[in-house]
């Protein structure tokens, strides 16, 4: 079985027994609780020897009492009970076993022991084990979540991979990632495994993943290379500072390395890395939607040139070029500002309303010539979060939306700005499939730099770069 499929018994899982499942029930902390309300459509057995029945579903008394033929087991009893119960799985049949205890690595001394003979128990059987101090997997597509806490489940083609269960929430803009993977402390299944797991998968296409440490940097940078020229992988690492890499010790027992190491590598195997949360959310979301540009050549329509001088300086401190405007793009535009307004990049059109009353025609014929620009790679327009009262909106979300569907090849981002509002104006564009909006222009430019560098990276590697 290769590393794909043992990955997809987690994920994919038919079956799944529930070893030391509670009685308690009512207060979102059961795992067989969860299961039966999002609706989980595989077999589950639940095991606890103090029980006939929870929540209507027959338990078996211990591990033995388990039919054949089971893909996984949650494994959340006490640290002590760990190694035991792995051997009885692993005699049942069971290759793929999610450990939830804590106090293992994470802690050292005798968890850590625990852990060792944990690992040492799965390898004889030929098992995998995701884990230690985990939430385990979710897997919206099949109604899936085997963490002790309850979420929602949301389809969508992100899948995540985390040293954290925080990620199963989902960021502040998203709800749940589609599909996640907590690796815990990462005795055994790690970021390479579940990688080359997300590059086989069709229903994920972005990549998400918080990162505390890797143990083989050489195992992960081959994988992440391969799997980066297939799908974006966007990566946060934990730890960076002194301070927050002794925390990691006690989180998941990680070792964290020194992060200009972690930035340069993830630079070579072409792996973006966030800074903080925001600029995660917002690179999930720019990949997720957003084609690829053929280059760093950038065009803004702005409803004021201040707002677009800003624009200029963000994009420009991003590495991103501004784009020079063709003859006939300049000739169309021209048509719809005051014949003493210069067209050129960015392109003003606040004054437009004083030629052509409509500002939906103002807005669609603006930036639909500079879409229609063989000279413009990506296209970013400025607005500000409300019009003045009893005027025409110039650009709405519907405009936006019909421009993003007719020009499916060139990034078309909004920065929607606001002393007040910014952001509830930017979701109102975000509610527009396949539209990216940013409450500020440096997040705009930001994410469409990170866009553009990763297009020119599997440019570079699939010209034969690397």
């Amino acid at each position: 079985m290769d590393i794909v499929d043992q990955i997809r018994l987690f994920i994919e899982p038919r079956s799944i027994a529930l070893i030391g499942v509670t009685r308690r029930t009512g207060d979102g902390h059961n795992v067989l609780e969860n299961l039966l309300s999002d609706g989980y459509n595989g077999k589950v057995y639940p095991v606890n020897p103090g029980a006939d029945t929870i929540l209507g579903v027959k338990v078996c008394r211990s591990i033995s009492d388990l039919p054949p033929g089971i893909d996984l087991a949650l494994i959340s009893t006490p640290r002590d009970q760990v190694p035991q119960h792995a051997r009885e799985c692993i005699a049942r049949g069971i290759k793929a076993l999610i450990i939830v205890a804590q106090g293992m690595a994470d802690v050292g001394g005798e968890g850590a022991a625990l852990q060792q003979e944990l690992v040492r128990v799965a390898r004889e059987g030929g098992a995998r084990v995701l884990g230690p101090n985990t939430f385990g997997v979710a897997n919206a597509f099949l109604n899936l979540n085997t963490a002790f806490v309850r979420f929602d489940l949301y389809r969508q083609s992100i899948g995540a991979i985390s040293q954290t269960g925080m990620f199963f929430g989902g960021t502040h803009r998203r709800r749940l990632i589609g599909k996640a993977i907590d690796l815990g402390n990462a005795c055994d299944i790690d970021f390479a495994d579940a990688l080359q797991y997300y590059a086989a998968d069709p229903q994920v296409k972005v990549i998400a993943v918080y990162m505390e440490d890797v143990k083989d940097g050489r195992k992960f940078m081959k994988v992440a290379r391969e799997v980066a020229l297939q799908k974006p992988i966007i990566a946060i690492k934990g730890g960076r500072t002194p301070v927050g890499g002794r925390l990691t010790q006690s989180h998941t027992g990680s070792v964290a390395g020194r992060a200009e190491i972690y930035d340069a590598a993830f630079k070579q195997c072409g792996v973006i890395r966030a800074a903080d949360m925001d600029e995660l959310d917002d690179l999930i979301l720019s990949f997720w939607y957003l084609p690829l540009p053929r280059g760093r050549r950038v065009a803004v329509q702005t409803n004021t040139m201040g707002a677009g001088v800003m624009a200029t300086d963000a994009l420009s401190s991003q590495g991103l070029d501004m784009a020079e405007l063709a003859p006939a793009t300049k000739e169309r535009i021209a048509r719809i500002v005051p014949r003493w307004l210069p067209v050129r990049n960015p392109v003003d059109i606040g004054p437009s309303k004083f030629v052509e009353p409509d500002g939906r025609k103002i807005f669609t014929e603006s930036v639909e010539a500079l879409l229609n620009d063989p000279g413009v790679d990506s296209v970013l327009f400025i607005l500000p979060s409300r019009p003045p009262p009893g005027s025409d909106p110039i650009g709405s979300p519907d405009l936006a939306q019909d421009l993003v569907r007719r020009y499916p090849s060139k990034p078309l981002v909004c920065w929607v700005h606001s002393a007040d509002v910014g952001e509830v104006a930017a979701r109102e564009f975000m509610e527009a499939e396949n539209m990216v909006a940013y409450p500020t222009v440096d997040r705009a430019a930001r994410a469409l730099a990170r866009l553009a560098n990763y297009a020119a990276w599997k440019q570079e590697m699939q010209a034969g770069g690397a």
